[in-house]
């Protein structure tokens, strides 16, 4: 029996030493692909000062400070955060909180395909303390020193974000300085 190309040329596989078929393959990763071909890889990028907390307040401040709303019919992925922060702090992300953001400003995503006119589906906020919002699940705390560093958070599984669904990002502290990038795509494994 003989293993042809299957194209109608008729070249035979080659077998390697160990018995094996001999293969040329390429290995992306599914951002990259999705990326060259679908043409619909983001980030966003944040750069402000949360609102501190008044330690003689009472009730509940959360000092949320981003909001993002899936709109899409395709799932959003997030591949990863990457966090700097000017004196040591920690940031907790949140999803499905109940309630309509105030307090913000939008953020139009970068698509990282240059050449592409697509825009990112969904809703985009930042505000140094966004209100309107309460409840959510908690997801993850990242826990950030003061070293002068972008700290990167990344996901084996990825944060899948169906349509509708949200997530937030809460300062643990406020008042200081923080940069956030949250770099996504969106990917219907269908």
């Amino acid at each position: 029996m003989q293993i042809t190309d299957g194209t109608g040329t008729n070249f035979a596989v080659k077998v390697n030493d160990h018995n094996k078929l001999e293969t040329v393959s390429i290995c992306e990763t599914e951002i990259h692909h999705d990326n060259k071909i679908e043409k619909q890889v983001y980030q966003t990028i944040i750069f402000l000062t949360p609102e501190a907390i008044d330690p003689s307040a009472t009730g509940t401040d959360d000092l949320t400070f981003f909001y993002c709303k899936n709109n899409s019919e395709t799932p959003m992925v997030i591949e990863e955060f990457r966090i700097w922060v000017e004196s040591a702090e920690y940031i907790d992300l949140y999803r499905d909180p109940s309630g309509t953001p105030i307090n913000t400003t939008d953020i139009i995503p970068v698509n990282l395909n240059f050449g592409s006119g697509n825009t990112a589906t969904g809703l985009f906020y930042k505000g140094i303390d966004i209100d309107g919002m309460s409840g959510g699940t908690f997801v993850d705390r990242f826990r950030i020193p003061a070293d002068d560093i972008d700290h990167v958070f990344t996901y084996s599984s990825k944060i899948i974000i169906p349509k509708n669904n949200i997530i937030t990002l809460v300062a643990g502290t406020g008042g200081i300085p923080l940069e956030v990038s949250m770099l996504f795509y969106y990917h219907n494994n269908n």
